[in-house]
């Protein structure tokens, strides 16, 4: 693994942390780290393939769970090009207002 790759591995890794403690992840930093794997693949550092594994590996430790199965068939997406760190906040949770 590339040094830029690691740097980018544990800056995704940080952020699926944060996400999983707090629920919450500030959309600016997931488009920074988009941004940086993209960089990464159009200077050759690291393949696509090889991003993708990194944000579905740092996905599944922190999440616990597959993007697969949190997301579907939405991830990876249709565009070879483009290059998704996928995050979705918790549900809220919903108690009635009225008595039924």
């Amino acid at each position: 693994m590339s040094d830029a790759l690691a740097s980018f591995e544990r800056q995704l890794s940080a952020l699926y942390e944060q996400a999983a403690s707090t629920g919450e992840v500030a959309p600016a930093a997931r488009y920074r780290l988009e941004g940086y794997a993209q960089a990464l693949i159009a200077e050759g550092l690291a393949s696509r393939d090889a991003v993708m594994a990194c944000i579905a590996r740092c996905y599944r430790d922190a999440q616990g769970a597959a993007l697969e199965e949190a997301h579907g068939a939405s991830w990876p997406g249709e565009d070879p090009a483009r290059v998704a760190v996928p995050w979705r906040a918790p549900r809220a949770p919903v108690w009635p207002t009225t008595r039924d």
